[in-house]
């Protein structure tokens, strides 16, 4: 009870509390330096959402109470004491409440576009899990709450331990339940996506049949990066060079393991046929058909997976053939498969499908082909594939129709010997140099911290590691933006692991708040500086409308308008209340980006040339308006805390220097009146 009853004494002592009052002072001069030089994401990260200024605030609190509970019974001079007490503990309650439960959130809206979500800077991932054999087939779905942190995390390495190593960061495992484990391993929030090298080759090749090698002849491999910042190719991305000799060589990157282990088992076997042979990989599984013996229309069994492989066309032009993919219970897939071109062949990524198609150069078929030695489809001449696999390593395997060489390991500088037949030729290549991809063509190059550089329209990137049921992937993922999340999700902004009957999808999506109202964005208005392109202001004329959602399509549309021509500027925030809720909402205007035109991706994305209500001819710009949403429940406690603590500062100089001045004090002019 000593010991209790002394803890209570030192809680509730002036000592602590000034210092816990200069402490508090110090720290808010100091963030305001540190929001001045990083930002206002970073002094939240690192000051006002830590925990240990949490704990500042709560000590804080409770030497008030204990300074006001130590008084009792209280006395009538104290008044004013308690008044200022009770505002300060006021006062920190609505300013807890706020943090819990309030919202700091940007709505992006695009001209011509109607929102009703804002989107807040915290991110989570979500893991889609679907079963391939449950009886119901139902899909269950994991949120992972993700914090990163405002910096790439190797900026990390050069700031001081204090405050940034305490901020809150998710790193390594941050999931491990029903045999999926994610692991986040790096994160970039600013960088720039750069042109990989190119696959550097020396091959030398013989004249002729026991003759030696020629000179070495450099061959690269380049694979082109995809233009605009919302590319997503459908099929993948390669390169292919033929040399001197006629030797053709193809490269492309490897989706995952899986994909890696397909590319050095999945050759054909036996007989190719008339039309060629079809090899399907799957969990392990390989799976050869004939195209002969396969019907358009048919659909045959990969096994006991489930899944199923229906053929649909055959192009002899190209020497192409186009499957449809059947998971279980879920919609079908498009695969198409070219016999020369295979870096370009689509594969069933999503669930771990590939394929590839093998076609006899003697085939009549072949007939209508390019066969001359500079034609990359030359049939006749040898075909070298080199991939770089999920670990980063090469891999190649060996064409020389109707003959397969499976794939073998390719490490930088070691010569590997090839026989070519027609006529019997030696050659020889190696690997000069390689410099892994990050994602097909590209490389990312973190940059260093700005904190006035413009919001991406690009989300941050996450190094990632997703194992299910003893599969594990390491990728790249992007975070799919605030600003695009009406757009398909990418290739890049998912990814997917297949693991033992079932698929885990992964993708990494910023937290929503429904404000429940719908605003559209009807024009971005901006007037710039005299004889500069810098806006000196900047608004949004908006509508707040009902939408009605197409069944058939998924769209929204407009169905009626509540109020029209709400003009929202800097410093001149509006206010509307959710009817759901009852929460009342402060729409700031923020920022902008724009103006795009028509042919820039973001344009034609958007608008596509389509007419806006009220208007004759498609718009010859387009801006994106980024508005602030704020909710603050706790404003009424802190602004009423506030006006206790003056009342209470008054009152106790008020009441000192009359009611209860010392009363001889107070009695001494009577006398001398008297």
């Amino acid at each position: 009870m000593r010991l209790l009853l002394r803890l209570y004494q030192a809680l509730a002592s002036m000592y602590l509390a000034v210092a816990l009052l200069l402490a508090l002072a110090a720290v808010l001069a100091w963030a305001t330096f540190v929001e001045s030089a990083y930002g206002t994401e970073a002094v939240h990260f690192a000051i006002y959402d830590s925990w240990w200024f949490a704990l500042i605030l709560a000590l804080l609190g409770v030497n008030v109470l204990c300074a006001a509970l130590i008084r009792l019974p209280w006395r009538r001079h104290q008044t004013g004491f308690l008044i200022t007490h009770a505002g300060i503990l006021v006062l920190l309650a609505g300013c807890i409440y706020s943090a819990q439960s309030g919202i700091d959130a940007q709505m992006p809206v695009f001209e011509g576009n109607t929102t009703h979500l804002a989107y807040e800077d915290t991110r989570h991932f979500q893991l889609t899990v679907y079963p391939d054999r449950s009886p119901d087939g139902a899909v269950s779905v994991i949120d992972i709450p993700f914090a990163a942190g405002p910096f790439n995390w190797e900026m990390y390495k050069r700031l001081p331990w204090f405050p940034w190593g305490l901020g809150r960061r998710d790193r390594g495992v941050i999931c491990n339940q029903d045999n999926i484990r994610l692991e986040v391993l790096d994160y970039h929030c600013q960088f720039q996506t750069q042109q990989a090298a190119p696959l550097r080759l020396q091959v030398a090749v013989s004249e002729s049949a026991g003759g030696s090698l020629g000179e070495p002849e450099p061959v690269e491999l380049a694979i082109e990066r995809p233009a605009g910042p919302h590319a997503d190719p459908a099929m993948n991305l390669g390169a292919r060079k033929v040399a001197r000799s006629g030797v053709r060589f193809t490269f492309w990157i490897a989706e995952d393991h899986a994909e890696t282990e397909a590319f050095q088992v999945a050759g054909p076997e036996g007989k190719l046929g008339r039309m060629g042979q079809i090899v399907l990989y799957l969990r392990g599984q390989v799976f050869r058909f004939l195209v002969d013996e396969w019907a358009p229309g048919q659909r045959l069994p990969l096994g006991a997976t489930g899944y199923e492989a229906e053929f649909v066309q055959f192009n002899p032009q190209l020497l192409g053939a186009v499957l449809m993919i059947h998971p279980p219970r879920q919609a079908p897939r498009r695969m198409i498969l070219l016999a020369e071109v295979p870096e370009f062949n689509q594969q069933v990524v999503d669930h771990g499908v590939y394929g590839s198609y093998w076609f006899d150069a003697s085939s009549p078929l072949g007939e209508g082909i390019d066969r001359r030695e500079e034609s990359l489809h030359n049939l006749n001449q040898p075909r070298v594939d080199v991939i770089q696999g999920a670990d980063g390593q090469l891999r190649y395997r060996f064409w020389q129709s109707p003959e397969f060489t499976p794939g073998e390991t390719l490490p930088i500088g070691r010569r590997t010997d090839l026989t070519l037949d027609a006529p019997p030729r030696a050659m020889r290549f190696y690997a000069e140099s390689f410099e892994p991809h990050q994602r097909p063509g590209v490389r990312f190059e973190p940059q260093p911290f700005d904190p006035k550089a413009p919001r991406p329209l690009t989300g941050p990137l996450v190094l990632a590691r997703l194992t299910v049921d003893g599969n594990t992937e390491q990728f790249w993922l992007e975070a799919q933006q605030s600003s695009a999340m009406k757009t398909p999700v990418t290739r890049a902004q998912r990814r997917a692991v297949t693991g033992k009957d079932r698929r885990v999808q992964i993708t990494l999506l910023p937290d929503s708040v429904d404000v429940g109202f719908h605003v559209y964005l009807d024009r971005f208005q901006r007037t710039l500086d005299p004889g500069s392109s810098m806006a000196s202001s900047y608004s949004s004329l908006v509508d707040f409308v009902t939408v009605k959602t197409d069944p058939t399509t998924g769209e929204e549309r407009i169905d009626q308008v509540i109020e029209d021509g709400v003009l929202i500027t800097l410093n001149q925030p509006i206010t509307r209340k959710d009817p759901a809720t009852g929460r009342s909402f402060r729409i700031y205007q923020e920022a902008f980006r724009g103006p795009w035109k028509p042919g820039d991706p973001f344009y034609d994305e958007q608008l596509g040339g389509r007419l806006l209500p009220g208007e004759d001819m498609p718009r010859g710009e387009m801006f994106l308006s980024w508005l602030t949403v704020n909710y603050d429940p706790g404003r009424g406690l802190k602004y009423f805390g506030s006006l206790m603590i003056v009342a209470g500062i008054a009152t106790m100089f008020y009441m000192r220097a009359y009611f209860f001045a010392p009363r001889a004090r107070r009695a001494g002019p009577e006398r001398e009146a008297a």
